[in-house]
């Protein structure tokens, strides 16, 4: 895990086992990242920055370098492999969220059930190079000064350290701004005045094009919801921007913040419930999460 609380190996992409991934909840992570391997991106293998194409390798995806001209910057192992992106970074809709501070990702994954859709929707999630990943972290997207092309003359990707900012190419940045949309609206994650300009800029100056349309489809038949930013897409203005929001389901922050009250109160009470029949624990555990939202709701 990283000193901000992510997960290192946990974007890795692989065709996973059929028996294995039904293992995994219905909206989980790690079944979208085999349902984006082999169901929505088996015919469109082309990485979302680089714009390099892919192909499995023991089951796992590998980038094809002289598709796109990429040269690797520091991490070869990274560089390697595929690995499936958040556009809005898990670290973005988690850290201010109890879960990320108690445990970070995997913590916030398993006890917060809004955390583990927005981790695990297919709408946010790319296939990009592992080292741009990695780089990109949970940086937000602006101009880079002076374009390094640390990646490749021809790879139009840059990272800055420095700044902590990332700039896509140009042929993303609508993609990258439907997204965020969709992700504020849904789960009603906040954007800044000028963030909300930029991503309106962008969604303007890039329209949608043939294959962000085919993938908005398929996510609806796999996950059930398409973005409408894609699917009725048009120019936007920042006046007209709240109209064409997508209504939240206001039951949905009462039952995640349940679900973090319960992995609290597990791991508070580990102690105790070692000493409670493994059948009755889920039980305890109901009732002391209910006395714990009354004790701090008496609080405030």
């Amino acid at each position: 895990m990283t000193p901000d609380g992510d997960l290192v190996d946990e974007d890795v992409a692989t065709i996973e086992d059929e028996v294995v991934s039904l293992i995994s909840s219905k909206k989980s992570f790690r079944r979208s990242k085999r349902v984006l391997a082999t169901k929505i991106y088996n015919k469109h293998r082309i990485a979302f920055y680089s714009g390099c194409t892919y192909r499995v390798r023991d089951k796992k995806l590998v980038p094809t370098f002289n598709t796109c001209g990429y040269k690797i910057r520091k991490s070869r192992t990274r560089a390697r492999r595929i690995e499936w992106e958040h556009i809005v970074p898990a670290h973005r809709f988690g850290k201010d969220l109890r879960c990320w501070n108690r445990g970070g990702r995997g913590y916030c994954r398993t006890s917060n059930q809004k955390f583990a859709e927005m981790e695990a929707d297919m709408h946010n999630l790319v296939p990009a190079i592992g080292e741009i990943n990695g780089d990109r972290s949970n940086f937000p997207y602006g101009e880079v000064p002076n374009e390094p092309r640390a990646y490749g003359k021809d790879v139009d990707m840059e990272v800055s350290f420095k700044l902590d900012r990332a700039e896509a190419p140009d042929n993303r940045l609508g993609d990258i701004a439907r997204v965020y949309l969709y992700m504020n609206s849904k789960y009603e994650m906040s954007l800044g005045e000028e963030e909300l300009k930029r991503l309106i800029s962008w969604n303007n100056s890039d329209a949608v094009d043939e294959w962000e349309i085919e993938k908005n489809s398929l996510v609806k038949i796999h996950q059930g919801d398409d973005n409408p930013f894609v699917s009725d897409y048009r120019e936007l203005e920042k006046k007209s921007f709240k109209s064409i929001a997508i209504k939240s389901d206001s039951s949905s922050s009462e039952s995640s913040s349940f679900d973090e009250v319960k992995g609290d109160v597990e791991k508070d009470f580990e102690w105790l419930l070692k000493f409670i029949p493994a059948k009755y624990q889920p039980v305890v555990i109901i009732i002391l999460a209910i006395l714990v939202m009354f004790y701090r709701r008496r609080k405030k």
